[in-house]
């Protein structure tokens, strides 16, 4: 969920998700993801092991990216939104007491 949000642009202004005038609110900017995948330990020895993950995600178009698509498609152009993918990799150590 997202609390807070800018966009800084190349002339170096700024559009802040604060809720102002016409601006949305920074929540416009979550979305729901769905993610599944797996891990495994791996022991260095009876204390010490390393941790890898590997997780495909899915994610659903935010509010912010639907209103856009529905600007874009009023002014006639052919815009729609699109779910998102991505892969997380996680690699950490850990200790057991």
């Amino acid at each position: 969920m997202s609390i807070s949000g800018k966009i800084e642009n190349a002339d170096g202004s700024t559009y802040a998700f604060d809720g102002e005038g016409t601006r949305p609110e920074a929540n416009a900017l979550s979305a729901m993801w769905i993610k599944f995948g797996g891990g495994a330990d791996f022991n260095l020895n009876d204390n010490i092991y390393i941790r890898a993950e590997a997780l495909y995600g899915l994610r659903g178009a935010n509010t912010f990216e639907n209103d856009m698509a529905k600007l874009e498609k009023n002014a006639g152009e052919n815009a729609e939104s699109k779910n998102g993918t991505g892969v997380s990799i996680k690699i950490g150590a850990g200790y057991r007491f």
